[in-house]
């Protein structure tokens, strides 16, 4: 079992899980419980173990514990993502800075 937060990597990574026997969630990065007064810089390995412990309690049957995103078809995903573009360019004001995101997935054209 495996699981990983949602992000610009859409859901291709869940599905080549899937396609290989590993079991996965996709959960909301924004539903993963902090702990507020403890003020550490926040890092992977931090994450990790978090999200370890929570798909312990998860695999456990506490389904409160994050919220599951939900998986779209590709074919769904594929519509979803065909606007204008195929391309985004994005700019994020916190940082000042770029990144290009391309809606294809490895091994697709």
């Amino acid at each position: 079992m495996s699981c990983y937060e949602a992000g610009r990597d859409a859901f291709w990574v869940h599905r080549a899980l899937l396609a290989r026997g590993i079991g996965n969630v996709v959960v909301d990065a924004a539903s993963i419980e902090v702990n507020r007064r403890q003020r550490r810089a926040k890092t992977d390995r931090l994450d990790a173990r978090k999200l370890v412990a929570m798909l312990g309690r998860w695999h456990d049957g506490e389904r409160g514990v994050w919220h599951v995103i939900y998986v779209p078809s590709e074919a769904d995903e594929d519509r979803r993502q065909s606007g204008s573009s195929r391309w985004r360019v994005s700019s994020s004001s916190r940082s000042g800075g770029m990144w290009i995101s391309a809606s294809s997935r490895p091994g697709r054209a």
